[in-house]
């Protein structure tokens, strides 16, 4: 690039780089706005690992996340029994309330009834 001196170029000069450098940086700006709209995109799909992430020139559907076992609650609440817990995460409020009264954790657990325990036969 050759050098440009400002204080020796007229108003004009100046204005229609003015004019250029703004259609350069219009340009970059809107080429960088697609490639962090595309990266968003992936990242709301949960696509994060780079095995699975496609360039930006290519198009077409998304793998799918694998599925996950379902998380079963471990924890109930005595006084509504609707209310449960997995424990993970932050406690629910409803736990840490019945905790500041005094009950410990382990009366709230869910006690699993055996389900292949054969009734004995008389």
């Amino acid at each position: 690039m050759k050098d440009i001196d400002p204080d020796a170029m007229t108003v004009d000069e100046l204005w229609e780089i003015h004019e250029r450098i703004s259609q350069v940086l219009c340009n970059k700006i809107q080429s960088e706005q697609r490639k962090l709209d595309g990266h968003l995109s992936r990242l709301r799909l949960g696509v994060t690992s780079g095995a699975n992430q496609q360039s930006d020139d290519e198009s077409g559907p998304k793998p799918a996340r694998r599925p996950y076992p379902k998380v079963y609650p471990k924890y109930r609440s005595l006084k509504d029994p609707s209310l449960t817990w997995a424990g993970r995460g932050k406690q629910p409020l409803w736990l840490i309330d019945e905790l500041k009264s005094g009950k410990s954790i382990d009366d709230f657990l869910i006690r699993a009834k055996p389900s292949n325990v054969r009734k004995k036969r008389r």
